[in-house]
């Protein structure tokens, strides 16, 4: 896989600037399209809490299906937490 990423980025660094990052987790969110917003203001107090922090966000167009980059180390503990705040205190839901 490193010698597929180096030959990505040269061929890339072709036709723009290209910087890859290592060691990163991906966590996706799948949630109610009307309550998106109430959602990521959880999402976002469960991850400063837990001192995590967010590299990159994004959202698929139907908004039901979001998507974090933390660093690699806290991807579970992200997960955690938010499994713990979503389906076992449903009071912030």
């Amino acid at each position: 896989i490193k010698s597929e990423l180096g030959q990505l980025k040269l061929d890339l660094d072709k036709i723009a600037t290209v910087s890859y990052r290592r060691n990163l987790a991906i966590v996706s969110l799948i949630c109610n399209v009307q309550r998106t917003s109430r959602i990521l203001e959880n999402v976002f107090d469960v991850l400063d809490s837990c001192g995590i922090n967010v590299v990159m966000m994004s959202q698929g167009a139907s908004k039901t299906n979001i998507s974090l980059v933390v660093e690699g180390a806290d991807g579970q503990k992200a997960v955690l937490a938010l499994h713990k705040r979503f389906f076992e205190d449903s009071s912030h839901v």
